[in-house]
């Protein structure tokens, strides 16, 4: 693939800090997805190593606003999978309903007093995950 293929763009949002990445946006067919085109985002300096591949049938969305869209769902899935891993919330359960609720909601208060303490704490830790805050931070067990 041709380097000049590859476009700078700039991301809306103004909290983030790699906030102009450049893109391949090209249209693919699937056999599997019949003669419909799909499009397929390469996006490069994002701050990962590899690649993030976007795939969508969205074909009209700027490479921009799919970008922050599908950053946006991401930090969403990873809020969900420090509630699960860390938080223990898929281990809710109880034959009264009320107990759930009340687990769910403690665990959600829980998350969102360490989110809450991050934003207070030296760069490191400001996005940290709260298990990595716990484990640096708050186990005080034996080691």
């Amino acid at each position: 693939m041709r380097s000049s293929a590859w476009r700078r763009i700039t991301l809306e949002s103004l909290t983030r800090i790699y906030r102009t990445p450049r893109v391949l946006d090209e249209r693919i067919h699937l056999k599997q997805y019949g003669d419909k085109p799909l499009r397929q985002l390469s996006v490069i300096d994002l701050g990962h190593e590899e690649p993030t591949l976007l795939l969508t049938n969205d074909l009209r969305t700027s490479p921009a606003r799919l970008i922050t869209r599908y950053a946006r769902r991401m930090l969403i899935e990873n809020g969900i999978a420090e509630a699960i891993h860390f938080f223990h919330l898929d281990a809710l359960s109880s034959m009264v309903g009320l107990k759930v609720d009340f687990d769910l909601q403690i665990t959600l208060m829980a998350s969102s007093l360490y989110r809450h303490w991050a934003d207070r704490l030296a760069e490191p830790y400001r996005r940290a995950m709260a298990k990595k805050i716990f484990t640096d931070l708050l186990d005080v067990g034996e080691p």
